[in-house]
Formats: C-alpha cells, sequence, structure tokens
C-alpha cells in the first residue's frame, strides 16, 4: 500500500505522489463540506464588497486664483478612480495638508489615480496652485 512522500506510477503512464489529507477531521461529511462552503462564502463576501463600486461620482470644475495655498474638495463617497485635469502644474495632497505633496506638472494630465482600495478611502484633495489662475476637473467615481 503507498505511504505518504511514495511516488506511483499508474497503468496510464501518470507519474503521482501521495500528499497526506489537508482535513483533519477524519472523514468528509456534509456537515465538513457545509462548514467548508460557508468559510467559503464568507470570504466570498468579503472580497465581493471590498471591490464594489457605489455607483456614485463627482465632477468638480472649478477655477481658483493664483497663488491660492489650499483649496479643499471633498468627496462625499469613498471614490475608486480619481482623475484631475488642470491648465497649469499644480500641487495635490490627499486627506490632509500635512501629507506628502504630490507635484503635477501640466505633462501629466490627466493625472489618473485607478485601482484604490477601501484602505485608502480617500476623502478629500487639497490643491495648491501657482503664479496664474487656474482651471481644474476633477472626476471621481466610486
Amino acid at each position: 500500500m503507498p505511504r505518504i512522500g511514495d511516488v506511483i506510477q499508474t497503468s496510464d503512464g501518470k507519474v503521482l505522489q501521495m500528499v497526506p489529507r489537508t482535513i483533519d477531521d477524519g472523514e468528509i461529511t456534509i456537515g465538513t463540506l457545509a462548514k467548508l462552503l460557508d468559510q467559503i462564502n464568507v470570504n466570498l463576501s468579503i472580497l465581493i464588497d471590498t471591490e464594489r463600486w457605489v455607483g456614485k461620482y463627482n465632477a468638480i470644475t472649478d477655477q481658483i486664483d493664483a497663488n491660492t495655498s489650499v483649496s479643499e474638495y471633498k468627496f462625499n463617497f469613498p471614490p475608486r478612480y480619481i482623475k484631475i485635469n488642470a491648465d497649469q502644474p499644480i500641487k495635490v495632497q490627499i486627506n490632509d495638508i500635512g501629507n506628502p505633496v504630490i507635484d503635477i506638472s501640466a505633462a501629466e494630465y490627466p493625472y489618473v489615480i485607478s485601482d484604490i482600495k477601501p484602505g485608502l478611502a480617500i476623502r478629500s484633495l487639497f490643491v495648491t496652485t501657482g503664479s496664474l489662475l487656474t482651471n481644474i476637473t476633477i472626476l471621481g467615481m466610486g
């Protein structure tokens, strides 16, 4: 009789290795299978809730005066995708003016932040302009 770790060859030429069972509860019963399926269902529910879109969007169009230190743009839902366009270079900070500055040059437009996970939870963007009047559009989808 084959034992764990043994390598055997079947009559049709396949080579198999004996491995231990992964379930320590003895025989697989309907109850054991139901517990495993229930855990799979829980894990899938978490995954679906994590990846589900709320189905909302914000479309913001604004004109910001030159040398404006900070303009705040809030989202009333967790965006999964943000696209920023402007006609001048700007600086952006996410969620708090104490966070690191993202310098966006004119060549980088449209500036896109995509595949945002719920753990990042972007609630607002803080925009700082340069020495010229700046037209900005922000599209946030979630």
